[in-house]
């Protein structure tokens, strides 16, 4: 009996070691299978991620391109707007400083005119001056002459009367 023992023992050993060996060598397959099966899926998975990666790196560049071009357009109209504030404060200060320097011009022209009426009044006012300065001195000069030719006919009574005479007729 214990030979039976023995050889049930050893068959049990064997045949359990045998179990466990091929039991494992399915479950190695079959883990290798499904290994192989998941590694595919898992590949998929990557691809179809990286393809879902792209299309969002791609859509986010889209975007981002769009708003790029939109603040740049953004940019333009506003540096053309400021380009025509900038256009027409220019033009308005132009037109004041016009404004200023032809009244200027016409003040300046006014009171030119004033001067040369001013100087005018001055000049007839020393003509006359002049002329009156002129009549005094001739005045002054024909009363003495006239002493003169009066001392002389002091003192030389009939001569006198006969150059004076003719002094007369001449101016006449």
């Amino acid at each position: 009996m214990s030979q039976i023992i023995i050889g049930v023992a050893i068959g049990l050993v064997v045949g359990g070691a045998l179990g466990f060996f091929l039991v494992r060598m399915v479950l190695q397959r079959s883990s290798k299978s499904k290994l192989d099966e998941l590694n595919s899926k898992a590949d998929l998975i990557i691809k179809d991620a990286k393809l879902t990666a792209k299309r969002t790196v791609d859509e986010a560049e889209t975007k981002a391109e769009k708003l790029v071009a939109h603040a740049e357009n953004e940019n333009e109209r506003i540096k053309q707007r400021k380009i025509q504030e900038a256009k027409e404060k220019f033009g308005k200060y132009k037109q004041e400083f016009d404004t200023h320097k032809a009244e200027q011009l016409i003040e300046l022209k006014e009171r030119e005119v004033e001067l040369r009426t001013i100087e005018k009044d001055w000049a007839q006012k020393e003509e006359k001056f002049q002329m009156r300065v002129d009549q005094i001195d001739k005045k002054e000069s024909d009363l003495v002459q006239q002493e003169a030719e009066m001392k002389d006919v002091r003192e030389k009574p009939g001569q006198a009367a006969q150059d004076h005479g003719q002094k007369t007729r001449r101016a006449r």
